[in-house]
């Protein structure tokens, strides 16, 4: 590889370092709070070449707030970027319904629930998960991160919280 040809190009962690600390946030002690933690608080990082996906199974509807009401269980993406279709396959087991909080493109806008099925059939093209556990999953848990700061104006689909 001749020298300087990477010189501009950005890993998935650093577009997710970058963009953390313009909002005054540290992605590495998010990251920290995932791949840190105990098996049974259900906390999943996923690393693939071209995106990064942190979530966790999640009850309240608030994740932030450690007051909210409960629901029925869901997959809560913390954050996310590269091709989901491509990180949706990692789900650990299937759950109804997966959460996303687009706070930094979004600062008022409440997380969005969207049925698995759905973003299944929209990014792998019908192809189904299977609801069963996956056996070489890796899990971690920690506590809740408390950042629900706004800000980033990222406009790239693949870059960020999807959907």
């Amino acid at each position: 590889m001749p020298i300087g040809e990477d010189l501009f190009r950005l890993t998935p962690m650093d577009l997710a370092v970058i963009r953390y600390q313009q909002c005054r946030l540290d992605f590495v002690q998010l990251l920290d709070q995932y791949v840190s933690a105990y098996p049974e608080a259900e906390r999943y990082a996923f690393f693939i070449p071209n995106g990064i996906l942190l979530g966790h199974r999640e009850t309240r509807v608030n994740p932030y707030d450690p007051n909210s009401e409960h629901r029925s269980p869901y997959w809560y993406v913390t954050y996310a970027q590269g091709n989901i279709g491509s990180l949706l396959r990692f789900m650990p087991y299937y759950l109804d319904t997966v959460g996303f909080s687009r706070y930094m493109k979004y600062p008022n806008r409440p997380i969005r629930y969207i049925p698995t099925d759905k973003l299944l059939n929209r990014y792998n093209h019908g192809q189904s998960l299977a609801k069963t556990s996956c056996a070489g999953c890796t899990t971690s848990a920690a506590a809740t991160s408390a950042a629900t700061s706004a800000c980033g104006k990222s406009t790239d689909k693949e870059a960020g919280s999807p959907i």
